[in-house]
């Protein structure tokens, strides 16, 4: 028999591999493609985002924190514990990837949450450049003694900034690849960002605060991107470009602080619920259900008359939903209930004896523990309530009328109240007070009333008398919508202030969350002794719920927007919801017109 060489064997089994070798190398070749194309996607990313990516100091250049801008004005978010040193003066300064430092103004704080907003405002005085101590050699920048330091210039005038959108921190998996970015080590002497990639290594982690009720990491999310001193207040990015956390804290080793791998950041989702109060400059607190489970989410310990009380939950009763999420642990209650706001109302649904309710808690606060008060700027504050007032007019479209308003408007409504109904015609001039006319189905007058921000009143024929209370709060109400508003008359800036944030939150019968829209709310000083809660949609910018209180008796009147009219210039509520101790009815508009 013919024996073969080893090499000459070799040879021989050569074309069966040449054969396969076409298939393996298109493979090979398309998974080359597939990861450059992936790199170059991700390199993309970064490029569009990081103009938007802060390095953060003091006044006197000192620091080395991280932040993010999320919105063209330059509106952006960072740590607490970033901007903590700047609480005296609350001024700072932010370096972007051009180059240039810019003043910074420190708006609302998170110290629960470990969360803070700031705003840039123009290019400061003169470029970033390294000084040197006395025997000439170059310091860090940033490290300039305090005789050295320029005394900050007066803000120029704003300008027009790279943003980062906000992701959903909900759908992030773990696995998921995300990018950090900031300041670590304050390496950024050129103020480019670094980047760092990693993996998010869990999701719903929930980490212990610093004492005094601040600093309190709930349902975070957890990284192996690495995170350093420095990289404090920076945006956590998916590979989309879209924020889903603020990074705040890492786990270190025993050589220093250093990360070994897991680094924490802030879910935005969490953040969203607090930003009107942190853009008005207000001192976000976290809400509070009074309330503890055991491991086996079992209530076993409630405060009476506290939040979890009032609504009917009980010692040994069952925590099944809250939040809208199931609860399977008592860690996991804790981490999710720490990241709604103070007087949010939260769904919960639980098992008392054989029943289950779905009920709806208001959140009592949990108040944070700092050296010094903290007080929001009346001037910061201010700007965002008309801020808010001017989104929802762009929104109905009122630029479209006369700034100095219209002559006279007419609405023509019904009061619906079971199966009895009313029309009504109100005519409202551009000064002065409103007139309305009652009349039932058949067309005959009922009554006349009159109204304005001080009150209304029922007129007679020979005399007039002051209306019902809860009347008098609608047609307030009411006034204030057709005037102030939409833009027929100014509103005085003495009169307004921005309260933060709310929900507008709808359940089914079987406890599903039917809505749940985040609010913005402004309270309108309405005559000498009422107020008037305007709660605008964060997403669309809609007026969405009024509600309206008599100061000195604490009654209050709710007014829900149910809806709009969809053509016209003006995009009018056409159903207003109308409820009190009292009673409720639904108002239905016919027609408005000026």
């Amino acid at each position: 028999m013919m024996r073969f060489s080893p090499f000459v064997q070799l040879l021989a089994v050569m074309p069966a591999y040449t054969v396969s070798l076409g298939p393996i190398c298109v493979a090979a070749e398309s998974s080359t493609n597939k990861v450059a194309d992936a790199e170059q996607a991700r390199i993309r990313t970064i490029e569009q985002v990081m103009p938007a990516v802060v390095c953060i100091y003091d006044s006197g250049r000192h620091g080395g924190g991280s932040g993010v801008i999320v919105d063209p004005d330059g509106y952006g978010l960072t740590n607490f514990h970033v901007v903590a040193g700047m609480l005296e003066t609350r001024r700072g300064l932010g370096g972007l990837s051009d180059g240039k430092l810019y003043e910074m103004e420190v708006l609302g704080i998170d110290p629960t949450g470990d969360v803070a907003m700031f705003r840039l405002m123009g290019e400061a005085s003169d470029p970033p450049v390294a000084a040197v101590d006395d025997e000439g050699r170059p310091r860090p920048f940033g490290v300039v003694p305090a005789t050295e330091r320029p005394r900050p210039p007066e803000p120029a005038a704003p300008r027009k900034f790279a943003f980062a959108p906000l992701g959903d921190s909900d759908a992030v998996k773990v696995g998921d690849f995300a990018l950090a970015m900031g300041n670590p080590f304050v390496l950024s002497e050129d103020q480019t960002p670094t980047v760092t990639m990693g993996i998010i290594t869990g999701v719903h982690r929930y980490q212990w605060g610093a004492g005094g009720n601040t600093l309190l990491y709930s349902d975070c999310l957890q990284t192996d991107a690495p995170i350093n001193p420095g990289n404090s207040g920076g945006p956590l990015f998916n590979l989309a470009g879209e924020i889903i956390g603020i990074n705040g804290r890492i786990s270190v080793g025993q050589r220093g602080r250093f990360n070994v791998g897991f680094g924490y950041a802030i879910s935005i989702n969490q953040i969203k619920r607090f930003m009107p109060s942190l853009r008005a400059g207000l001192l976000a607190q976290h809400g509070l259900l009074q309330a503890t489970v055991n491991q086996d989410v079992v209530f076993n310990d409630i405060l009476e008359d506290a939040p979890a009380w009032n609504i009917g939950i009980r010692p040994g009763d069952k925590l099944l939903r809250f939040g809208g999420q199931p609860m399977t642990s008592a860690n996991y209650f804790a981490s999710v209930l720490y990241t709604y706001p103070a007087d949010w109302p939260v769904p919960i649904s639980f098992q008392s004896g054989e029943r289950v309710l779905h009920r709806i808690a208001r959140l009592e606060p949990l108040r944070p523990r700092l050296p010094k008060p903290f007080e929001p700027d009346v001037d910061v504050n201010r700007r965002e309530a008309i801020r808010a007032l001017e989104q929802f007019r762009r929104a109905i479209g009122s630029e479209a009328m006369a700034t100095d308003g219209p002559g006279n408007w007419v609405v023509r409504s019904s009061r619906r109240e079971g199966d009895a109904s009313d029309q009504r015609e109100t005519t409202q001039p551009s000064d002065g007070p409103a007139t309305q006319t009652v009349r039932d189905i058949d067309g005959h007058v009922l009554r006349r009333v009159a109204f304005d921000e001080s009150g209304a009143w029922w007129v007679g024929e020979n005399d007039r008398f002051d209306a019902p209370l809860d009347e008098a709060l609608v047609y307030r109400a009411m006034y204030a919508l057709r005037r102030h508003l939409l833009g027929a008359v100014a509103v005085d800036p003495e009169r307004i202030s921005h309260t933060g944030g709310d929900a507008l939150v709808r359940l089914s019968e079987d406890g599903q969350v039917l809505e749940s829209t985040l609010l913005e709310s402004v309270v309108l000083r309405l005559g000498d002794h009422a107020t008037a809660s305007l709660q605008f949609s964060h997403d669309d910018h809609l007026l969405r719920r009024m509600i309206v209180r008599d100061q000195p008796t604490g009654f209050e009147v709710t007014l829900t927007v149910e809806e709009y009219s969809t053509g016209g210039p003006l995009r009018f509520p056409t159903v207003i919801a109308v409820e009190s101790n009292k009673g409720a009815y639904r108002e239905v508009f016919s027609q408005v017109a000026w």
